[in-house]
C-alpha cells in the first residue's frame, strides 16, 4: 500500500504546476487537459462520378455530395468550387459568382440543409469539360473541412482530333538572362492553322496564367520558328506549352484542337 500512495503522489506533483505566494506559502495549480477539436470531415463527392461524360444535351447537371455530420463541430455551409476547362490554352479557368456591389468570387456558398446544387444549360457557355470540388464550413472559425479532391465531368466529345505539337525549341528547363530573345520552333501539326503558346508564372508557390502567344500561320509576322523576347520580360519560373488548332482565331471557327504539349520549364535570372 505505501508504493501505491507514493505512486499517487508522484502522479499528482506531475499533473500540478508549482505556485508560490508572495507571503511564502506553495500551493498546487490542477493541470488541465487541453480538448483537442478536430475539423469538420472533408465532404466526399456522389454524383457525377468522376471522369463521367453526360450526354451532349441537354447541358444539365446535378452536383451531389454526402452531408457532413459532426459531434463537436456545426456545419455552416459548402464552399463549391467550380471550373472550365479551356483546350486553347490547356488550362483549368474558375467560374466566378457574382455576390452583388461588382464583387466576384471564385465559389458558390451552398447553405447547410443542401448537399446538392443543380447547374442549367444557361451555365454552360460551349464549354464541355468541367471539375468541381467541395470544402464543409464550420461556424467555429478555423475548423473548416480539408476541401474535397476535383472531380471531372464531361459534356459530349471534346474537340479534341489534332496530333500534339512536338516542340523542339527552346529546350526544356531552359535558364536565361532577362530580355534575352528566345527562339520558338516546333514540328507542323497536319490541320492546323494556328499555334497557342501558353505560359504560367510561379507566384508564392501557385501558377499563375499569363496572356498566351497567338502564332497564326497566316499572319506573315508569326511564322514559325517565331522568336521573342515575351516570356523573358520578368524575372522568374515559368512553365509553358503549346496547342494546335485548326482555326485562325478570326473568321475560320475552331473544331479542332490538339492536347497541350507537355509542360516545359523556364528561369529567367537578372542579366
Amino acid at each position: 500500500m505505501r508504493g501505491i500512495k507514493i505512486l499517487v503522489i508522484f502522479l499528482i506533483a506531475v499533473m500540478a504546476t508549482t505556485v508560490v505566494s508572495t507571503a511564502g506559502a506553495v500551493t498546487a495549480a490542477p493541470f488541465t487537459m487541453p480538448l483537442l477539436t478536430p475539423h469538420l470531415p472533408t465532404p466526399r463527392l456522389v454524383a457525377p462520378s468522376t471522369g463521367a461524360r453526360l450526354p451532349a444535351q441537354p447541358l444539365d447537371v446535378v452536383l451531389q455530395w454526402q452531408p457532413v455530420t459532426s459531434r463537436l463541430l456545426q456545419v455552416q455551409g459548402y464552399k463549391l468550387e467550380w471550373q472550365w476547362y479551356n483546350p486553347a490554352y490547356g488550362s483549368w479557368f474558375p467560374l466566378y459568382w457574382e455576390y452583388g456591389g461588382g464583387v466576384w468570387k471564385p465559389y458558390l456558398i451552398i447553405p447547410a440543409q443542401f448537399s446538392s446544387f443543380h447547374f442549367g444549360s444557361d451555365d454552360f457557355p460551349s464549354r464541355t469539360q468541367w471539375q468541381w470540388r467541395v470544402t464543409a464550413l464550420s461556424t467555429k472559425s478555423g475548423y473548416d473541412s480539408a476541401p474535397s479532391s476535383w472531380h471531372s465531368f464531361t459534356f459530349g466529345k471534346p474537340p479534341i482530333g489534332l496530333p500534339t505539337p512536338l516542340v523542339w525549341s527552346p529546350p526544356n528547363y531552359s535558364i536565361v538572362n532577362a530580355g534575352t530573345p528566345l527562339t520558338y520552333d516546333l514540328k507542323p501539326v497536319p490541320g492546323a492553322l494556328t499555334y497557342i503558346i501558353w505560359q504560367e508564372k510561379l507566384v508564392d508557390g501557385v501558377w499563375q496564367p499569363d496572356n498566351p502567344i497567338i502564332l497564326n500561320r497566316t499572319d506573315m509576322g508569326t511564322q514559325l520558328p517565331w522568336t521573342s523576347n515575351h516570356y523573358t520580360n520578368t524575372v522568374g519560373t515559368f512553365r509553358w506549352h503549346v496547342v494546335a488548332t485548326n482555326s485562325d482565331l478570326k473568321s475560320v471557327p475552331a473544331t479542332l484542337y490538339s492536347e497541350p504539349s507537355p509542360w516545359r520549364m523556364l528561369v529567367v535570372v537578372e542579366s
